[in-house]
C-alpha cells in the first residue's frame, strides 16, 4: 500500500437497504469520527494510533499491520481450535460429558471471553457456544451460553470451577443452565464437534 492510498471498509449495499432516515442517523453518528480517521497515520504502530483515534474507533479495529489487534487475538485461537478439530475426522461426541454455563457481563471490552477460551484450551476441554446475545451499547451486557465437553470428568470439573471463580472475581454473572445434549448437534450444524467454535 502506497502512502497516498486510502484504506477504507464499507458495505456497498447498506444505503440501498436502509430507509433514508436511518442512513441520515448513521451518517450523523459517524461524522464526528471522520476527521480523526482521515488524519490518522496507518504507518504508525497500532499502539501509537490510540493517541490519534477516538476509543470507539480504536477498539473497533480488528487488523492492523497485517495482524489481529489485541482485542481480537482470540479469533486466531478459535481458528486454531477449529482446524485441530477438523483434522481429526474421527472425532466423536459419544461418551462426552460436560457442563453448560450462562455468562452475562462485559465479556469483550474487558477481554473476559478471551481469558475463558484460554481456560478451556489450557485444560484440554472442548467447548461450543450455544447462543449469544450481544449488548447494543457500551452500557449493555453481553450474554453467552457455552458448553464444556470432555471425556475426563476431572478436567471438566477443574475448568468449570476455574471459570466460575474467575467470573466472580470479574463481577460477571455466571450460572449453570440447561443446554442441549452434549451429543446433539446444534441447530443448523451437521457435526457439532467441527462447529464447536
Amino acid at each position: 500500500m502506497a502512502p497516498e492510498d486510502i484504506l477504507f471498509h464499507s458495505v456497498d449495499h447498506l444505503p440501498a437497504e436502509m430507509p433514508k432516515e436511518a442512513s441520515h442517523h448513521f451518517g450523523s453518528k459517524l461524522l464526528p469520527f471522520v476527521q480523526s480517521i482521515v488524519r490518522s497515520d496507518i504507518n504508525k504502530p497500532f499502539e501509537e494510533q490510540s493517541k490519534e483515534l477516538p476509543v470507539e474507533i480504536y477498539n473497533a479495529i480488528i487488523c492492523a499491520g497485517n495482524k489481529l489487534t489485541p482485542l481480537y487475538e482470540y479469533i486466531e485461537k478459535l481458528r486454531a481450535l477449529n482446524e485441530r478439530l477438523n483434522e481429526d475426522e474421527s472425532s466423536s461426541s459419544v461418551g462426552m460429558q460436560g457442563f453448560t454455563l450462562q455468562l452475562v457481563g462485559h465479556l469483550f471490552d474487558k477481554r473476559i471471553f478471551n481469558r475463558i477460551l484460554d481456560m478451556f484450551e489450557n485444560n484440554g476441554v472442548t467447548f461450543r457456544v450455544v447462543s449469544w446475545q450481544f449488548g447494543q451499547t457500551t452500557q449493555d451486557e453481553t450474554s453467552v451460553v457455552m458448553q464444556g465437553l470432555c471425556m475426563n470428568e476431572e478436567y471438566l470439573y477443574k475448568v468449570e470451577q476455574e471459570i466460575i471463580n474467575f467470573c466472580a472475581s470479574e463481577e460477571v454473572k455466571c450460572k449453570p443452565v440447561k443446554g442441549p445434549s452434549y451429543e446433539q448437534p446444534l441447530p443448523g450444524h451437521k457435526d457439532h464437534l467441527q462447529d464447536t467454535i
